[in-house]
């Protein structure tokens, strides 16, 4: 019958795709995903962008079996071109890496910031120049630019920092000494008399603010 003939030319495809042809398939799928980063770019430009939905179609069809052999050049075309636009990304933005990377040293060259320290902040920018070496997607590439910027500004304001703490210990702030204590005794200052009269508390108040004022007039500082 026609569906036990179906069935019978289902699974030779099956047997074929697995013998020959899964390499293939496995290689298109592992491509797309790569291409995935760069989806906007490629699309942009034409011969990319038709490869590109070419292979979408192939990859969704259920019965993909006769089309896997149109995918070795359509994998390559999209591949040309995407390995294209990352190798242009990377030069500009390497630059700016490199431009940020002096601005930091040459402020390190005035600091008294320690070497090792000052290693570690270079050591930064050199990490970053390596990712986009090896980085295949042109938004991390392009994200790396604004990564410097950033590093530049925690740089600055560390080596500030170090430069003020380095100018602080040549020339600290003297530490004003600490007045001892001078005890005042308020039954003294009352002269061992009952305050009995507004004028007798008035009269105590202002002989009790006067011993106050002249102990802290001195080296000590009045004390009750």
């Amino acid at each position: 019958s026609a569906d036990l003939k179906d069935l019978g030319e289902d699974l030779q495809d099956l047997r074929g795709f697995y013998d020959n042809q899964r390499s293939a398939w496995d290689r298109l799928r592992n491509e797309l995903t790569r291409f995935e980063s760069n989806e906007t770019q490629l699309e942009s430009d034409n011969q990319a962008g038709s490869a590109l939905a070419r292979l979408r179609e192939i990859v969704k069809s259920p019965r993909p079996y006769a089309l896997i052999a149109e995918t070795g050049s359509l994998v390559d075309t999209v591949r040309a071109v995407n390995d294209g636009l990352v190798t242009a990304a990377r030069p500009p933005v390497l630059a700016a890496i490199a431009s940020s990377r002096l601005t930091v040293e040459e402020d390190l060259a005035s600091s008294a910031i320690e070497s090792s320290v000052g290693a570690g902040i270079l050591a930064r920018f050199d990490e970053l120049a390596t990712d986009v070496q090896s980085q295949s997607s042109i938004a991390h590439i392009e994200q790396a630019r604004s990564i410097a910027d950033h590093e530049v500004d925690s740089a600055l304001a560390k080596i500030e920092a170090a430069r003020n703490a380095a100018e602080h210990g040549k020339n600290p702030k003297p530490t004003p000494p600490a007045k001892a204590v001078a005890s005042i005794s308020a039954r003294d200052v009352a002269g061992g008399k009952m305050l009995e009269s507004k004028e007798d508390v008035e009269s105590y108040l202002a002989k009790l603010r006067k011993a106050l004022e002249t102990a802290d007039d001195g080296d000590r500082r009045g004390g009750l």
